[in-house]
């Protein structure tokens, strides 16, 4: 079954017991409050967790202004990346960590090109949602729009409840697919010697 936003507001709606959107150019109160914050609301939710439906990879080449001090090459971020994950020798999942740090739409290290790195990528489209990113989604749509749309703040903190749950769920499910990295011995023994 196709997604679009409006189905997406609509489970939104639900949990706060209001009547739904009927389509896109729907333009009362509520509908527009759900398309002003919808975008900046999926990003932030995008943006919360390493979701495997928005994770992307890149490679990188520097650019040819060196940062002024610090660092000796600096990259500038793909325009979709919303998080750049670990950086990692080789973007390995258990490869030894590149001492990096993010000043704006750059990365500054001193990583030689190409830098290869794993990013979160913002995802438009709600057909590529995991059906939980969705769940969640609508549910925090909803408990940044209860007090607003209801006027009542218990639906805030059931909602926020559902949230909170949906969160867990979600990212837990989502954690648990593919192999997880194998921990490096000498972060382990390093560790153990502090």
């Amino acid at each position: 079954m196709a997604i679009d936003e409006t189905s997406i507001y609509n489970l939104a709606f639900d949990l706060l017991d209001e009547e739904v959107a009927i389509d896109p150019s729907d333009d009362r109160a509520p509908v527009r409050w759900m398309k002003r914050n919808y975008a900046p609301v999926r990003d932030a939710v995008l943006r919360r967790h390493p979701w495997n439906f928005a994770l992307a990879r890149a490679s990188l080449s520097a650019l040819s202004d060196a940062p002024p001090f610090g660092w000796k090459y600096q990259y500038q971020l793909p325009t979709e990346c919303l998080r750049l994950l670990p950086l990692t020798e080789g973007a390995l999942l258990n490869g030894a960590p590149v001492k990096h740090e993010v000043e704006g739409r750059r990365v500054l290290t001193n990583a030689k090109a190409p830098l290869k790195i794993r990013y979160v990528q913002r995802v438009e489209d709600p057909n590529q949602f995991d059906p939980l990113f969705t769940q969640l989604l609508a549910a925090e749509l909803a408990v940044r729009a209860a007090n607003w749309i209801t006027g009542k703040q218990s639906y805030a903190e059931r909602v926020g409840q559902m949230v909170r749950e949906l969160n867990e769920q979600a990212t837990l499910l989502d954690a648990l697919e593919g192999t997880p990295a194998d921990p490096l011995d000498e972060d382990l023994i390093a560790v153990r010697f502090r």
